[in-house]
Protein backbone atom coordinates (compact mmCIF):
# COMPACT_ATOMS: atom_id res chain seq x y z
CA UNK A 1 0.00 0.00 0.00
CA UNK A 2 2.98 2.33 0.58
CA UNK A 3 3.69 2.12 -3.31
CA UNK A 4 -0.11 3.41 -3.81
CA UNK A 5 0.08 6.08 -1.55
CA UNK A 6 3.65 7.51 -3.04
CA UNK A 7 2.52 7.10 -6.25
CA UNK A 8 -0.61 8.77 -6.01
CA UNK A 9 1.19 11.44 -3.97
CA UNK A 10 3.60 11.80 -6.62
CA UNK A 11 0.94 12.36 -9.55
CA UNK A 12 2.73 9.01 -11.43
CA UNK A 13 0.04 7.64 -13.79
CA UNK A 14 -1.95 10.74 -13.56
CA UNK A 15 -3.95 8.87 -11.22
CA UNK A 16 -5.52 11.40 -8.87
CA UNK A 17 -7.76 8.61 -6.69
CA UNK A 18 -6.83 4.66 -5.60
CA UNK A 19 -9.03 2.37 -4.26
CA UNK A 20 -7.37 -0.50 -1.96
CA UNK A 21 -9.94 -3.31 -2.22
CA UNK A 22 -9.70 -6.96 -0.11
CA UNK A 23 -11.46 -9.26 -1.75
CA UNK A 24 -10.23 -11.89 0.55
CA UNK A 25 -10.60 -10.35 4.00
CA UNK A 26 -12.78 -12.76 5.81
CA UNK A 27 -15.78 -11.25 7.24
CA UNK A 28 -16.64 -12.05 10.30
CA UNK A 29 -20.27 -13.90 11.58
CA UNK A 30 -23.07 -11.75 10.74
CA UNK A 31 -23.71 -10.93 14.61
CA UNK A 32 -20.42 -9.61 14.90
CA UNK A 33 -20.92 -7.31 11.96
CA UNK A 34 -20.53 -3.77 13.83
CA UNK A 35 -17.15 -5.52 15.53
CA UNK A 36 -15.54 -6.22 11.71
CA UNK A 37 -16.30 -2.58 10.22
CA UNK A 38 -14.94 -1.10 13.40
CA UNK A 39 -11.50 -3.56 12.42
CA UNK A 40 -11.31 -1.91 9.49
CA UNK A 41 -11.45 1.76 10.87
CA UNK A 42 -8.77 0.85 13.30
CA UNK A 43 -6.89 -0.34 10.41
CA UNK A 44 -6.84 2.46 8.59
CA UNK A 45 -5.23 4.16 11.36
CA UNK A 46 -2.04 2.77 10.84
CA UNK A 47 -2.48 3.92 7.02
CA UNK A 48 -2.66 7.18 8.92
CA UNK A 49 0.02 6.65 10.75
CA UNK A 50 2.19 6.04 7.91
CA UNK A 51 0.92 9.13 6.62
CA UNK A 52 1.78 11.48 9.40
CA UNK A 53 4.69 9.78 10.05
CA UNK A 54 6.18 10.34 6.17
CA UNK A 55 4.90 14.43 6.55
CA UNK A 56 2.34 13.50 3.70
CA UNK A 57 -1.16 13.40 5.99
CA UNK A 58 -2.09 16.61 4.88
CA UNK A 59 -1.65 15.27 1.05
CA UNK A 60 -4.00 12.88 1.18
CA UNK A 61 -7.71 11.69 2.60
CA UNK A 62 -8.65 8.17 3.49
CA UNK A 63 -12.36 7.17 3.20
CA UNK A 64 -13.75 3.65 4.78
CA UNK A 65 -16.21 1.39 2.86
CA UNK A 66 -17.21 -1.69 4.17
CA UNK A 67 -20.03 -4.63 2.89
CA UNK A 68 -21.15 -3.90 6.81
CA UNK A 69 -20.30 0.00 7.60
CA UNK A 70 -22.40 2.20 9.30
CA UNK A 71 -22.76 5.62 8.66
CA UNK A 72 -21.43 6.42 12.44
CA UNK A 73 -18.70 4.07 12.90
CA UNK A 74 -19.92 3.60 16.59
CA UNK A 75 -23.53 3.67 15.95
CA UNK A 76 -25.10 0.12 16.96
CA UNK A 77 -28.81 -0.85 16.70
CA UNK A 78 -31.30 -0.73 13.84
CA UNK A 79 -29.99 -0.57 10.39
CA UNK A 80 -30.84 2.89 8.70
CA UNK A 81 -31.02 4.06 5.23
CA UNK A 82 -28.20 6.50 5.31
CA UNK A 83 -26.18 3.33 6.63
CA UNK A 84 -25.48 2.68 2.96
CA UNK A 85 -24.03 5.67 1.90
CA UNK A 86 -20.61 3.85 3.07
CA UNK A 87 -21.02 0.41 2.03
CA UNK A 88 -19.54 -1.30 -0.50
CA UNK A 89 -19.14 -4.98 -1.88
CA UNK A 90 -15.54 -5.46 -0.28
CA UNK A 91 -13.61 -4.02 2.30
CA UNK A 92 -12.17 -1.17 0.61
CA UNK A 93 -10.46 2.49 1.35
CA UNK A 94 -10.48 5.23 -0.61
CA UNK A 95 -7.36 7.01 -1.02
CA UNK A 96 -7.76 10.65 -2.60
CA UNK A 97 -5.10 13.57 -3.47
CA UNK A 98 -6.21 16.45 -1.11
CA UNK A 99 -5.20 19.24 -3.74
CA UNK A 100 -7.45 17.46 -6.44
CA UNK A 101 -10.42 17.80 -4.31
CA UNK A 102 -9.45 21.87 -3.31
CA UNK A 103 -9.55 21.31 -7.17
CA UNK A 104 -13.03 20.05 -7.37
CA UNK A 105 -14.58 22.04 -4.93
CA UNK A 106 -13.02 25.35 -6.63
CA UNK A 107 -14.71 24.00 -9.42
CA UNK A 108 -18.01 23.23 -8.51
CA UNK A 109 -18.13 25.75 -5.85
CA UNK A 110 -20.36 25.66 -2.84
CA UNK A 111 -22.42 23.18 -4.28
CA UNK A 112 -20.10 20.43 -3.20
CA UNK A 113 -20.51 21.09 0.22
CA UNK A 114 -24.48 19.60 -0.16
CA UNK A 115 -23.52 16.33 -1.91
CA UNK A 116 -23.02 14.42 0.90
CA UNK A 117 -26.15 15.98 2.30
CA UNK A 118 -28.17 15.07 -0.68
CA UNK A 119 -27.13 11.64 -0.58
CA UNK A 120 -27.85 10.81 2.67
CA UNK A 121 -31.37 12.28 1.59
CA UNK A 122 -32.23 10.05 -1.18
CA UNK A 123 -31.07 7.10 0.68
CA UNK A 124 -33.68 7.82 3.55
CA UNK A 125 -36.16 8.42 0.50
CA UNK A 126 -35.77 5.27 -0.89
CA UNK A 127 -36.37 3.72 2.57
CA UNK A 128 -34.27 0.57 4.00
CA UNK A 129 -36.36 -1.72 2.40
CA UNK A 130 -35.13 -0.50 -1.16
CA UNK A 131 -31.84 0.07 0.28
CA UNK A 132 -31.69 -3.46 0.96
CA UNK A 133 -32.94 -4.76 -2.20
CA UNK A 134 -30.39 -3.03 -4.21
CA UNK A 135 -27.83 -3.67 -2.14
Amino acid sequence: MKGEISSLVNGEGGFTTTLVVFPSLELEHKQHEHVDFLSQVRASYSVLEHLDASGISDDIQLVNFHPNARHSAYEVGELKPYDFVTRSPYPTMHLLRTKDLLIASKMYGSDTERIPLANLKKLDRLGLDECKRLW
